[in-house]
């Protein structure tokens, strides 16, 4: 299944600010009607149980110059919201909570959208789901589809609950949704449709991305987004999300998520495939501080693809002296399109990128690479395609990546040492390949070092290997000091139709 078709699926939200309402539905209280547009939802409106503030609305929807407005006791942890009354929830206002640090939770069963108005104002973090029910540490239940089988404890949430074969679907249309630094950042629900009309920024050397109209920001926090394609549940042990049944369909266009900042930062990605379009997931680390970076599971397929030659799709890249996060991503087929996956340090250590597959494709100039710049230790690069992996395509002309001018560049795997200081590098970039077949079509397997120092190693091992067109694997370096470590564990190594069909040029530019 090509995944770059999951596109063409409409994204549009044109009802929203239409039968804009806050209802309370009863069941914990009062019911009937809020006056709005400032929505006042008190405690007094719901129930507490310990630190948990229980509301149940029957429709919740937001207009533009519209707000809802949650107030409660300091010692509340947790605002946990539903919806019951079988409608979609239209989210084109403000939520804003005025209890310190408080988590906030909206549970609509029949769906959430967002639109472009949509902004949070909380201090705590911000889940938004389509999940049946959530279930408490202690057996408690909040249900949204069922009320009347809740049981209303003291205990913290410990999983978002799925009971119908088609959950509805979390959709976000140039909505800018935006939590505390160091706070969570959660789309919990069926197929997750995060789109934006307009495309993603970049700095001048096309480094990280500055700004996205379709965007979730998490400064030094954690953002989670979970498909669910039928009966399941979502579950986090340790921070960590897991995915228990099968999973659904994520496509985004035009949109990012950030969770860059002073370390830690993490991104959090489960269902079943996932599409990206001219996308972007972020997780940049600055200061002394260790950043997590990215984990994609699926159970389906991976598609990243851009309109933008070199488009930079997975990024964490490191600009202090922490560890920089590392990128993870496990799918039955992955495919790279014109765009490329990178883990880069400025100071401290670079992030490792580790890609579990059974197929493995980059196209049209597309990259994976671990770059170490300033002499800091270099990333590993590891594949484990255990079906095939295929190199082909080059992107044609002249781009900036990195503050680099690549020329017709090809689709490669590799990494660039490079200390700018006249000095050894210390930062070797390794790559380890393991698949059956290994196709090279114009495609490069690469380690560099750009000054004086060894050059990183590159290890494959394969059944069989194709080189055409140009397709090689090489290791370099330009400075008086360097070492090649290349081993195969091959049945058969075929090269043919070595020539070379194009140029790759680069040039260093001043950072």
């Amino acid at each position: 299944m090509k995944l770059r078709h999951l596109l063409t699926i409409p994204i549009l939200i044109s009802s929203l600010g239409t039968n804009a309402e806050v209802t309370l539905d009863g069941t914990l209280g009062y019911s009937g009607a809020l006056p709005g547009p400032g929505y006042l939802i008190g405690a007094d409106l719901g129930q507490q149980h310990g630190a948990n503030l229980f509301h149940s609305f029957k429709d919740f929807n937001l207009q533009s110059f519209e707000s809802a407005t949650f107030s409660g006791p300091s010692n509340v942890n947790n605002v946990i919201s539903r919806v019951t009354g079988g409608n979609p929830s239209q989210i084109d206002g403000l939520i804003r909570s005025t209890i310190l640090n408080a988590d906030m939770y909206l549970v609509n069963p029949y769906g959430i959208m967002f639109g472009e108005n949509a902004q949070l104002d909380i201090q705590g973090s911000f889940h938004a789901s389509t999940a049946d029910y959530l279930r408490f540490g202690d057996g408690g239940r909040f249900d949204a589809r069922n009320p009347s089988d809740s049981l209303l404890t003291v205990a913290p949430i410990e999983a978002f609950g799925f009971l119908t074969t088609t959950p509805a679907s979390i959709t976000t249309q140039d909505s800018m949704l935006t939590v505390a630094p160091t706070k969570a950042l959660s789309l919990i629900g069926g197929d997750l449709n995060l789109s934006g009309q307009t495309p993603i920024q970049f700095d001048e050397q096309n480094t990280y991305a500055t700004f996205s109209r379709s965007l979730l920001n998490a400064a030094s926090g954690q953002i989670n987004l979970v498909s669910a394609g039928s009966q399941a549940e979502v579950i986090f042990q340790d921070r960590l999300p897991f995915l228990i049944g099968q999973g659904g369909n994520l496509n985004f266009n035009n949109f990012m998520a950030d969770a860059s900042g002073l370390g830690a930062g993490a991104i959090f990605v489960r269902g079943h495939n996932l599409s990206m379009q001219d996308s972007v997931l972020q997780t940049n680390t600055v200061g002394e501080f260790d950043g997590f970076g990215l984990d994609i599971r699926l159970t389906g397929n991976f598609y990243t693809g851009s309109q933008y030659p070199l488009f930079n799709s997975l990024v964490s890249k490191n600009f202090g002296a922490g560890n920089g996060g590392n990128i993870f991503l496990q799918a039955a087929e992955a495919t790279f399109s014109s765009t490329q996956a990178k883990t880069t340090t400025f100071s401290g250590n670079a992030g490792n990128i580790n890609l579990e597959v059974q197929r493995l494709a980059l196209r049209e100039g597309a990259n994976i690479t671990a770059n170490t710049i300033g002499g800091a230790k270099g990333g590993h690069v590891q594949v484990q395609a255990t079906d095939s992996m295929l190199i082909s395509g080059y992107t044609e002309g002249s781009h900036i990546t990195n503050g680099v001018i690549a020329i017709d560049q090809p689709s490669n795997i590799g990494g660039t040492s490079a200390s700018f200081e006249g000095k050894s590098s210390l930062g070797l970039v390794r790559v380890t390949i393991n698949t059956k077949q290994l196709d090279l079509v114009g495609g490069l397997i690469i380690t560099a070092t750009l000054d004086k120092g060894d050059v990183g190693n590159i290890t494959i091992e394969a059944e069989n290997i194709n080189m055409t067109q140009g397709g090689f694997i090489m290791t370099s370096s330009i400075g008086t000091v360097w070492q090649v470590i290349l081993i195969f564990r091959l049945k058969t190594i075929c090269l043919y139709q070595v020539d070379v069909k194009h140029v790759f040029l680069t040039r260093l530019m001043d950072f």
